[in-house]
């Protein structure tokens, strides 16, 4: 072993467990390991003996937090066995949903049943509801794997018909996993198990080319000389077995329908009918459609598991089994529920069997392998368990001083010291100053005991191994700041490539010359003998517009905040007209405003900040997520106005969860290396100690004094603050309104940083106004900037936008429905199984409270809090801040949260009567959920039948 892991070797516990597994021990029991020592332990176990294994954890973040941990150290072991490390999730309750699955999540499981099925020396971790759910047959698999390689001759209407069967869909151009296309003599494709698409290029029936090509710009890259092009669905259309399946569920659905007949639910009936004939029909002309995977114990009634894929000579690896069948059981209780109440309502099919099998038969059917159980505590038991002690690490909590200090010591008894951290060259230095000796940063061959081995290698938290000598220290127990969870190697969702297709029918759009109509689609008309296509547009009365595809850059889409839809221009009328002159004259005004300001600026000399210092390299290298295209040009657009020496005057627009605060982080990193202080003003006090918390995280290993200026702070505190300010003692100060006050000085401001400015009075932005006339300054917001505003602002306040969402940002699933007590009490009881929270919006104030009391009946374990604006204001921001601290289970709110806090743990929102509210309003709700790697659900419901009104139907 070339890595840390090496320190195993010399543990006599651990070689006595890799020596039973070598010899074919059918169990070993395991105590002692818990956290990162277990990813520890089991990434230098399957380093020496390679696979094929399966380590079942009890749920998908134990699962994720231990991919990433083994994932981190045996890419440092070997590149080819992390590789060889595979993450299978569970489909969760999608089988009984109607949204279909992520594409991402289906990619992960085929690529791992794909390889399994190969014969490959595979790591699988899942869970229970991963290993034991219905997936397809290993044979069917295997022979409906597509393979290409370069001079085949291939047959382009085979292929589509296979593809079809396959759960592939045709589409005009290739953006997404399991589309194809077909266009003249090239077949562009997204294997499902691929990270890029592919390209082949054919002359007649033979393969010319294979190649990768890029969604967005749609060119040709790199080549390959074949591909396997597997299934996009793990149901696969047979005509024999869905003929035989069709006959089944006919008999299943009639049995259902006289049962619901007798309960006299006619509705059910009716929805029930209506939904089985439309899968029976896709089934009959073999077409997917959505939720056809919920027939699987229909279509191939023997239930193949993971376990089937699993050859004999595996080792099978149970991570705390007592409580991975106390979760698997909670799991099943909420399936069998879920299934139950959307039989009864006549959204499913009565099933002839689950599609999970009991912990029992799982464990089962993985019998006759090599099993290890791992247990934090020790269990009596027939056979001996082997007793690999762990601990974990000391947490010096951001105190410099005392991590030195802890090091020495952990040196002084004689353990070997791992600093694993993305701070490896500041820590070298710190250490070098504190004249610690024996320290290596990064070394060919292992140090022995005794020393301090600095590495960047990035753990999820630190340990202690007594048995090897060994104690491991991470950022979060060095500088005080945590590595995020997985997002894991998803790719981000790619943008349209042209605007029109944008637009659908019955959207609001805005033509330049003739104001608001309604978009009617696309239509083609012969004029002057010649066939063209035209956008019909709608306006007051019978007016219609066709305007020529030519000339769509005309058209924009209508962008309202109001919840009301805005009113018809007529053709040729005067109240366009008047509109835009009024716009233009506010337009001016602002401009005349602006460019005063900005003149004035000009003529200051500004500071020219000096170029990035090796400090400021380490410090984004230490960022623990991958940025953005946008985000890495706002960062280099930001600096480069930083080292002028004019006055930086920068807008950075993107949604909350872009990644705006890590560009102003570097900002202010860049401006206090050049001694300067920086002001962060934002509008509440909530967001001030959401930054105040991530600046200390990512500045806790530089000398730079960060400090909050809010109610949060007692009197005595902030008078100390302003003081420090004033002298020069704090580098860094975040604050809301209380910095523009007239005893806040700064002894030498060199940035001010604004969040959401819009959200500021008349009287502080004046106090802004004088603030910024002498310093940089950068402003961030998540509101949306229409085009034409910038435009006319153009040279005036440069702008950076922010559009890419982050890598693993999976889209939300959204569902529009009646309100029933059922499908609340399942979509909030789902998400607080999972350890997440819940916004519930309800935007009346004085029924809110009645609301509260009746979703306690529903959830009585729930801790349920409420916020509305008609709260006193320290009552609304300490509930907000106990909510961002995961002391309330639920926000029962107003719309008061449509913009608001970025909160990774809340996953799910339910908007009670959604009808009353505007699209804009729903879009930033919906808005409110998806910050993590987590699947995200948005709930829109209305009162049960209630007749809506065209325009609520159509948002």
């Amino acid at each position: 072993m070339n890595s840390f892991l090496a320190a195993l070797e010399g543990w006599a516990e651990f070689r006595e467990l890799e020596e039973g597994l070598r010899k074919g021990a059918s169990r070993q029991r395991v105590a002692g390991l818990e956290g990162a020592a277990k990813a520890f332990v089991l990434a230098g176990l399957f380093a020496r003996l390679k696979g094929p294994a399966l380590i079942l954890t009890r749920n998908s973040q134990e699962a994720a937090r231990l991919y990433d941990d083994m994932t981190a150290l045996l890419g440092e072991e070997d590149p080819r066995l992390k590789d060889n490390l595979l993450l299978f999730p569970s489909f969760d309750t999608l089988f009984y949903e109607e949204t279909p699955p992520d594409r991402d999540l289906l990619r992960e499981r085929l690529n791992a049943l794909w390889r399994l099925a190969r014969g490959e020396e595979v790591v699988i971790i899942t869970t229970p509801d991963g290993a034991f759910g219905q997936t397809l047959p290993k044979d069917k698999l295997l022979t409906s794997a597509v393979e290409i390689d370069t001079g085949d001759t291939l047959s382009r209407e085979d292929l589509a018909d296979s593809l079809i069967r396959d759960g592939y869909q045709r589409q005009e151009l290739v953006e997404g996993p399991g589309e194809f296309s077909l266009r003249g003599g090239v077949i562009d494709i997204w294997p499902s198990t691929f990270e890029a698409p592919v390209r082949i290029e054919q002359f007649g029936e033979e393969v010319e080319s294979l190649r990768y090509f890029d969604s967005e710009s749609q060119r040709s890259r790199d080549s390959l000389e074949s591909v396997s092009i597997l299934p996009a669905r793990e149901l696969l259309l047979d005509p024999d077995e869905t003929e035989s399946a069709c006959a089944a569920i006919a008999a299943a659905l009639e049995k259902q329908v006289d049962r619901l007949e007798k309960e006299e639910k006619a509705e059910e009936v009716l929805r029930l009918a209506q939904r089985v004939r439309q899968d029976v029909e896709a089934f009959s002309q073999q077409t997917h459609r959505r939720g056809l995977e919920y027939y699987l114990p229909y279509i191939w009634p023997q239930q193949t598991l993971l376990a089937d894929y699993l050859p004999t000579e595996a080792v099978v690896i149970w991570d705390e089994p007592e409580r991975t069948e106390e979760e698997y059981a909670k799991f099943l209780t909420q399936i069998e529920e879920l299934c139950r109440r959307r039989c009864a309502s006549g959204l499913l099919l009565d099933l002839p069997r689950s599609h999970y099998v009991n912990y029992e038969e799982g464990k089962a059917r993985l019998s006759g392998r090599r099993e290890v159980e791992i247990s934090l505590l020790s269990r009596p038991a027939p056979e001996k368990e082997i007793l690999l002690e762990s601990g974990p690490a000391e947490d010096f909590a951001a105190h410099l001083d005392l991590m030195v200090e802890g090091l020495r010591k952990a040196q002084e008894r004689g353990f070997l010291v791992v600093a694993a951290t993305r701070q490896a060259e500041r820590l070298s230095e710190l250490l070098a100053e504190a004249d610690l000796h024996r320290v290596h940063l990064g070394c060919e061959k292992l140090p022995g005991p005794g020393n301090i081995l600095i590495t960047s290698i990035p753990l999820s938290r630190g340990f202690r191994l007594r048995g090897a000598n060994l104690e491991v220290f991470t950022d979060g127990e060095l500088f005080g700041w945590k590595r995020p969870p997985r997002a894991g190697s998803r790719r981000k969702e790619t943008v349209t490539i042209t605007a029109l297709s944008q637009l659908k029918a019955g959207d609001y759009v805005v033509h330049i010359h003739h104001g608001i109509g309604v978009y009617g689609g696309l239509t083609r008309h012969v004029v002057d003998g010649a066939e063209r296509e035209y956008l019909l547009i709608r306006y007051a009365g019978e007016d219609k517009l066709y305007v020529p595809t030519d000339q769509f850059d005309r058209v924009q889409k209508y962008i309202g905040a109001e919840a009301q839809p805005p009113s018809l221009n007529r053709l040729g009328g005067r109240e366009w007209i008047r509109t835009k002159r009024k716009a233009q004259r506010s337009a001016k005004e602002l401009a005349k405003e602006l460019v005063a300001l900005y003149a004035a600026r000009s003529k200051q000399e500004g500071f020219a900040f000096s170029a990035d210092t090796p400090w400021q390299q380490e410090m984004e290298a230490g960022f623990p997520y991958e940025e953005t295209d946008d985000q890495r040009q706002a960062l280099y657009q930001v600096k480069d106005d930083m080292e002028k020496p004019t006055p930086m005057e920068r807008l950075v627009c993107g949604d909350v969860g872009f990644g705006k605060t890590e560009v102003a982080v570097r900002a202010a990193f860049k401006t206090v290396m050049d001694s300067k202080q920086v002001a962060v003003l934002v509008p509440t006090t909530v967001l001030a100690a959401q930054h105040f918390t991530t600046f200390q995280e990512r500045l806790a290993p530089y000398p730079m004094r960060v400090e909050m200026l809010s109610r949060f702070r007692s009197p005595k505190d902030r008078k100390r603050i302003v003081a420090e300010l004033a002298a020069g003692a704090v580098d860094v100060v975040i604050g809301t309104h209380r910095l523009l006050s007239k005893d806040v000085k700064f002894k030498d401001l060199g940035l001010l940083i604004v969040d959401e400015e819009h959200r500021f009075g008349v009287r502080h932005k004046e106090r802004l106004k004088r603030l910024r006339s002498t310093v940089d300054c950068l402003t961030l917001t998540a509101t949306p900037i229409p085009r034409t505003l910038h435009m006319s602002l153009s040279g005036l306040r440069e702008m950076s936008l922010i559009n890419d969402p982050p890598e693993g940002r999976r889209p939300i699933r959204t569902q529009a429905g009646q309100r029933s007590d059922a499908l609340i009490k399942e979509s909030v009881q789902r998400e607080l199984d999972r350890g997440g929270q819940v916004y519930y919006v309800y935007n009346r104030v004085e029924s809110i409270p009645h609301v509260a009391v009746h979703l306690q009946r529903l959830l009585p374990d729930a801790r349920i809090a409420i916020g509305h604006g008609q709260m006193a204001e320290n009552d609304l921001e300490k509930i907000m801040v106990d909510f961002y601290a995961g002391k309330h289970d639920i926000l029962l709110c107003t719309t008061i949260i449509e913009s608001g806090l970025d909160i990774p743990n809340v996953n799910t929102i339910v908007v009670d009567q959604a009808d009353r509210l505007g699209l804009a309003q729903l879009y930033q709700l919906r808005g409110r959920v998806g910050r993590s790697d987590r699947q995200a659900y948005a709930y829109l419901m209305w009162t049960p039948h209630k007749r809506m009104s065209e325009t609520a139907e159509q948002r």
